[in-house]
């Protein structure tokens, strides 16, 4: 909305300002109604961002790393995700033994989950073929 804005023939800062107040308006509202939302939406964010490493999200892409650097030419084969982290043995294999729940499931990254499965090669071709098309 802000680029917009600048770019529209009838900028002014006072249309920037108003803006500014009834969004930062509205966040305050929607913060105070609807609190659990926010914890989940912001402030647990927050917390994940800063605490990568031990996040769950953190432990599943080391977890998609770890699967890539088995194979980081190739991959480890097509829908093999899950077997190729089941084998490492560090995440578990289910939800029964796993460090943090879905680890091995998938890796919650498209780019991970390419470079896991076909490798660097894999990953180059599939972005040329997005870039050319």
């Amino acid at each position: 909305m802000l680029i917009g804005i600048t770019l529209d023939k009838m900028f002014s800062i006072k249309k920037m300002v108003i803006l500014s107040i009834i969004t930062f308006c509205g966040i305050l509202y929607f913060a105070h109604t609807f609190p659990d939302t926010t914890q989940r939406a912001y402030f647990s964010t927050i917390e994940k961002i800063f605490n990568w490493r031990t996040s769950d999200y953190g432990l599943v892409w080391q977890s998609a790393y770890d699967v890539w650097m088995q194979s980081p030419v190739f991959g480890v084969g097509l829908h093999k995700y899950r077997e190729a982290c089941e084998n490492l043995g560090t995440y578990g294999s289910s939800y029964l033994n796993a460090i943090g729940p879905g680890v091995c499931f998938h890796p919650h990254n498209i780019s991970l989950q390419l470079l896991s499965e076909t490798g660097i090669i894999g990953f180059i071709v599939f972005y040329l073929m997005v870039f050319y098309l």
